[in-house]
């Protein structure tokens, strides 16, 4: 089994190390069969593209599946939103919301849904 490090820009292989470092609490998204675990805290956003779903890490890297969006809006927790039809961000990672334009702590600029806008408050 593998675990990504974002923090490292790794992956490991979970059966080297220490069970002290896997932590069963700590949040991950399974992929590519379960061979890869995400902390769900390293990912700031997921962009779908049809039938496929690139996933945005913290670090900058970027992950494609084979996986619709729909499919992991009801994986990830509530603080991951659907900023529109082709968006799922995590709310930790927004700094800012000016009209209909989101801005996220890596500068990133994503558009907001009109029928979103009640949704989320208007951030300075």
């Amino acid at each position: 089994m593998l675990f990504f490090d974002s923090s490292r820009l790794r992956i490991l292989n979970m059966n080297s190390l220490p069970t002290s470092l896997i932590l069963p609490q700590t949040p991950v998204l399974s992929l590519f069969r379960g061979n890869v675990h995400l902390l769900i805290a390293d990912i700031v956003r997921l962009e779908g593209d049809r039938n496929y779903t690139c996933i945005i890490m913290r670090n900058g890297r970027r992950l494609m599946t084979s996986k619709h969006l729909g499919g992991y809006e009801t994986e990830l927790p509530d603080c991951f939103v659907r900023v529109h039809k082709g968006c799922l961000l995590n709310m930790h990672y927004l700094r800012h919301r000016r009209g209909r334009t989101l801005h996220l702590v890596d500068g990133t600029k994503l558009p907001l849904a009109r029928r979103k806008v009640k949704l989320l408050p208007v951030m300075k």
